[in-house]
Formats: C-alpha cells, sequence, structure tokens
C-alpha cells in the first residue's frame, strides 16, 4: 500500500486561487477578454439557481482561453510572476509521497507541479485552448474518485486543504490539516470555527448591501411617489423594498453564505421567501408602531428596524432554511 500524503492546491500549496489570478493576468495582457464578464455574471446567477452545473459555469469562465494565441507562454510566465506564492515550507513538512488534487485546470498546474517535482497530480482535465471540460470538476468526492483511479492502494498520511468542500478526503486521512492564511490548524476543531466565523463575516457584508438595497428603495419611493405619512403608502414603500432585497439576499446567501446543495431548490426558495414574510411583519409592525403610532422619524426607524430584522434573518437562515449536516466530532 502506498503511503501518501495530500495537498489541495488553491489557498493550500498555493497562496492565492490560481484560475482566478490566471484571468486578471490574461486579462491585463488582452482587454478583449472583458466582453466576456457579462456572460459569466449571468452564468453565475444561473448557478446559483442550481440551473446549471458548476461545469458549465466554469466553461463560461474559461472561454476566456479563446483568446488568448499562445496559451503555453501565457502559462510560463504567469507562474513566473506567481511561483513566490507559493507555500514550499508546506511541501517540507510531507514525509511521503506528495499528490497534489484541485479543482482548478490540470493544464495550469502542470508546469508548477513539475517544477516543484511532484510527480501525481490531479485536477480538472480542461482544454486549454477552448475552456471545453473533458470531464466532471474535480471537487467534493469526485476527488476521491480521482484519486482511486490514479493509485489503486494507498494510505493517506497527512491531508491539508482550506475548503470545507474536501471534507470526503479529509474523512479518509490518518491526519487532517486545516489551512487558514499561513497557519496549519486541526481539522475538525479549527476548521468549523473558522467556517462559522466565515460565514458570518459574509452574512453581515450580504446583510449590510440587503440593508442598502431596502434603504435605497425604500427612500427613492417616500421622497418621491409614495407618502410615509399615509400609513398605506408608508407599508406599500416597505413592501417593495423587502421583496427587491430578498431575491438579492436569497442568491447571495444561498452562495456564498451557507453554501447550500439542496436540489430542491423550489422548496429551499419557499422556506426562504416564507421565513422574509415574517420578518417582514416585524418590519411593517416596528414602522407602524414607531412611525404612524408615536409619530417618530420614518428614516431613522427605518435603519433600527432594519438592524433588527438584518439579525432575525441570519439565525432563521441558519437554523431553519439553509440547515447543514451536523459536523463531525
Amino acid at each position: 500500500m502506498k503511503k501518501i500524503d495530500v495537498l489541495d492546491f488553491d489557498g493550500t500549496l498555493y497562496e492565492k486561487d490560481s484560475s482566478k489570478e490566471f484571468f486578471k493576468y490574461c486579462l491585463k495582457k488582452n482587454k478583449k477578454i472583458i466582453l466576456i464578464i457579462p456572460k459569466i455574471i449571468i452564468y453565475f446567477i444561473l448557478n446559483s439557481l442550481d440551473l446549471i452545473s458548476i461545469e458549465k459555469l466554469k466553461e463560461c469562465f474559461f472561454e476566456f482561453l479563446n483568446y488568448i494565441n499562445d496559451i503555453d507562454k501565457y502559462i510560463e510566465d504567469f507562474w513566473k510572476n506567481n511561483k513566490k506564492y507559493i507555500r514550499t515550507n508546506l511541501l517540507k513538512k510531507c514525509k511521503n509521497e506528495v499528490v497534489i488534487i484541485s479543482a482548478s485546470p490540470k493544464f495550469l498546474l502542470e508546469p508548477i507541479c513539475k517544477e516543484l517535482s511532484i510527480n501525481y497530480l490531479i485536477a480538472t482535465d480542461i482544454d486549454k485552448n477552448t475552456g471545453k471540460f473533458k470531464g466532471l470538476n474535480c471537487k467534493g468526492k469526485e476527488k476521491n474518485n480521482k484519486l482511486n483511479k490514479e493509485i489503486k492502494e494507498y494510505k493517506i498520511c497527512d491531508f491539508y486543504s482550506d475548503s470545507y468542500s474536501d471534507e470526503p478526503l479529509a474523512s479518509k486521512s490518518e491526519n487532517a490539516y486545516f489551512i487558514q492564511k499561513d497557519k496549519i490548524e486541526n481539522w475538525n476543531y479549527q476548521h468549523k470555527k473558522s467556517l462559522d466565523l466565515k460565514e458570518i463575516i459574509r452574512y453581515s457584508f450580504i446583510g449590510v448591501l440587503t440593508m442598502i438595497i431596502t434603504l435605497l428603495t425604500y427612500y427613492l419611493l417616500t421622497f418621491t411617489i409614495l407618502n410615509p405619512t399615509n400609513k398605506l403608502q408608508l407599508q406599500l414603500a416597505n413592501i417593495i423594498s423587502w421583496l427587491l432585497a430578498v431575491i438579492f439576499s436569497y442568491l447571495c446567501n444561498r452562495k456564498y453564505v451557507f453554501n447550500s446543495t439542496n436540489k430542491n431548490i423550489k422548496k429551499e426558495m419557499i422556506s426562504f421567501f416564507s421565513s422574509r414574510l415574517f420578518t417582514l411583519v416585524i418590519d411593517m409592525l416596528g414602522m407602524h408602531i414607531t412611525v404612524s403610532v408615536f409619530n417618530l422619524n420614518d428614516k431613522i426607524m427605518k435603519i433600527i428596524v432594519q438592524i433588527i430584522v438584518v439579525i432575525l434573518n441570519y439565525v432563521i437562515s441558519k437554523f431553519l432554511v439553509f440547515r447543514r449536516k451536523q459536523w463531525k466530532k
């Protein structure tokens, strides 16, 4: 049985995201690539709604390769400028044969792995000239499948990654470590702790954006066509601003905060909108009591009420809408 040490690439052995960095590098050298960005945004939204696969989204992303004439030269120059971000100290910790396994394109990682004398590279097989996929995206359980095909009998001694999607590999490893910047922590406890923190940070950021959309819509309506001193018009402004904010919030929370993989998107959306209906009632009630009953300033009270609503929405989303499986002890 072959003893191996397995490392994820992006965010682990390499400090950054190689695909995104390569895209930015190519964009600087060829401005025409900017033409595909609107299409990428559309495909991103479709993927967020589970209307297209991650393979289709990434194929769209890698369409920028069509604008590059000498792809091998681009890759060579890219790594000359970016190999300084390789964590060579992590490789020194490995006592067994090193296996790199990544969702990034194999053609992009092959040159740097060869330079680092890494014999085993398992990554997503993508045509370097067209961006078309030749197989499945190498992520999650697919990493295990590809590893099983590459090496028939093996034992993972040490495993390193910065992503919870690698839990299937971590669970098969003798020792699993979570990479957070330049820190190496025990997988189980530290990974859960860091993910929870990232979740709160991301939710806070998206919550602020959602609140801005709500407030801007509300202020625009009440400064132009609706009168906040009229009870019905006040609540109409509330409902319209709520609806726009909820649509934005669902797309962002599903993809970036709670990383939902629920295939029953219809049920999930109903659950999400139902939970937001509850907080809409809280919103409307709060505005009614503070503005219509006590005659307080509606612009100030809208901000205070929204802060309460954002907190309630996080609790409901985390524990009712986007519930995850329990962490392993």
